[in-house]
């Protein structure tokens, strides 16, 4: 699995992970949030892709999680299984 950071979350939702998730296990795999997005609608957000495929993850006003991508690659990034 190769994992690169991009400039973009993502055009739009595809898919969510559980609201269990902290942001410290994703800085854990993917390091600080690096898209600079609403402040007063994201907390947190990274642009990424895994195998040339465009990925994201976001907190959109506190829901967390919003996902970009396939997300059986997200889930296995992240350790999360599917």
């Amino acid at each position: 699995m190769i994992v690169k950071m991009i400039d973009q979350a993502g055009a739009c939702k595809t898919g969510t992970l559980p609201s269990t998730v902290t942001p410290e296990q994703i800085i854990t795999v993917l390091g600080q949030p690096n898209i600079k997005d609403d402040p007063y609608k994201v907390t947190h957000s990274w642009g990424f892709s895994i195998d040339g495929e465009s990925c994201g993850i976001w907190d959109y006003n506190g829901h967390r999680w919003s996902t970009y991508g396939p997300i059986d690659k997200i889930n296995t990034l992240l350790g999360l299984g599917t």
